[in-house]
């Protein structure tokens, strides 16, 4: 299946996503039973709205289920990758690694102001007990309230990522 996008679509907790097979240079997608250490501080986004054959055959975008700090914390935080705003810059559409669809499912966003920046952590949670994980890696797009609007100084951030889960490779 690699480089074939799955046709099989199923809704999720955050919304509907894709299936498609995981980036070949990606070991394994179901990361690890504990939550991994996390480089520090959130890293600002470009504004540069992304597109790509994989996002173009994602799911139409949902509103994003909203998470809690704590939720945050306990998950997996993902990444994510800016797709455009609307409503002046106080609603954004972002492209999402949810996980494998089995081990690793999507959780929600945690989206909170943090100085000048609207941080925004893509969270997954792990399948209590799992050692054997689909070999699949779950997108999908959603729509992000936001609390206040992007522009002038304040900026869109994206939290850090979960090293298992930074490969560059997923949004190619």
């Amino acid at each position: 299946m690699s480089g074939l996008i799955a046709l099989c679509v199923s809704c999720v907790a955050v919304g509907c996503a894709v299936a498609v097979p995981a980036p070949s240079s990606t070991s394994s997608l179901s990361g690890s039973t504990s939550r991994s250490p996390q480089p520090s501080g959130p890293q600002v986004d470009a504004l540069e709205p992304f597109s790509n054959a994989r996002i173009a055959h994602l799911s139409a975008p949902v509103p994003a289920k909203e998470i809690t700090a704590g939720e945050a914390a306990s998950g997996i935080s993902m990444p994510w990758k800016f797709l455009g705003f609307a409503d002046g810059n106080k609603v954004a559409t972002v492209a999402y690694v949810g996980g494998d669809g089995d081990c690793t499912t999507p959780a929600g966003f945690y989206v909170h102001p943090d100085g000048n920046d609207v941080t925004v952590e893509a969270a997954s949670r792990e399948a209590a007990g799992r050692t054997a994980c689909a070999d699949s890696l779950r997108m999908g797009r959603a729509v992000l309230q936001l609390p206040i609007s992007i522009g002038g100084t304040v900026r869109l951030a994206h939290a850090a990522i979960d090293p298992p889960w930074s490969s560059p490779n997923f949004f190619r």
